[in-house]
């Protein structure tokens, strides 16, 4: 669901205040897995995600992510069509099948609108209201990735997978370049 009122940050923007919103990445798939988005998603706090006016599906990762899909959902059904040539009668078959072809229309939607949404001409304060709500951390090249790390707990060599990047890199730029201010 899309909402469409007036936000805070459109009144700080039409007078003159900056401000940005800054996250790891946005809470629309881009193609991290379980264990990445656990680390570096957003899950869904960026509020100005359900605000039409942000088009927060104006995403080339998006794009990428849902065409990924759509070509994972072609072969799985080519595998299923083979199936069924060979046994029409497998009940089983014919439910996955039904599921998966339902599923790949919902995909082949959310990518046409994604597409739509990218072909879109922005008006200039549209762009601001944009990439200011969804300023990411795409300029550390690690900012999508987890490192092993090992640690001692109490005499116990340990390791787990953490952010390879600082999450807050962007945030840590401006304050350090006085931009916080404007």
């Amino acid at each position: 669901m899309q909402i469409d009122w007036k936000t805070l940050p459109e009144l700080l923007q039409e007078n003159g205040v900056s401000w940005k919103v800054y996250q790891n990445e946005l809470s629309i798939p881009s193609g991290l897995s379980d264990e990445e988005d656990a680390w570096l998603g957003n899950f869904t706090d960026n509020d100005l995600e359900w605000f039409s006016q942000y088009h927060v599906r104006r995403s080339k990762k998006y794009e990428s992510y849902l065409s990924g899909k759509l070509a994972a959902y072609d072969k799985s059904l080519a595998e299923l069509k083979e199936r069924l040539d060979k046994s029409p009668d497998d009940e089983k078959t014919q439910r996955v099948w039904k599921g998966l072809t339902e599923r790949k229309q919902f995909y082949i939607k959310e990518l046409d609108r994604c597409r739509e949404e990218l072909q879109k001409k922005l008006s200039d304060h549209e762009q601001a209201l944009h990439n200011n709500a969804f300023v990411t951390n795409e300029a550390d090249p690690g900012y999508r990735s987890l490192e092993e790390i090992e640690y001692d707990h109490k005499g116990t060599k340990r390791k787990m997978r953490v952010p390879k990047s600082d999450v807050l890199a962007n945030f840590r730029n401006d304050v350090k370049n006085g931009q916080l201010l404007r």
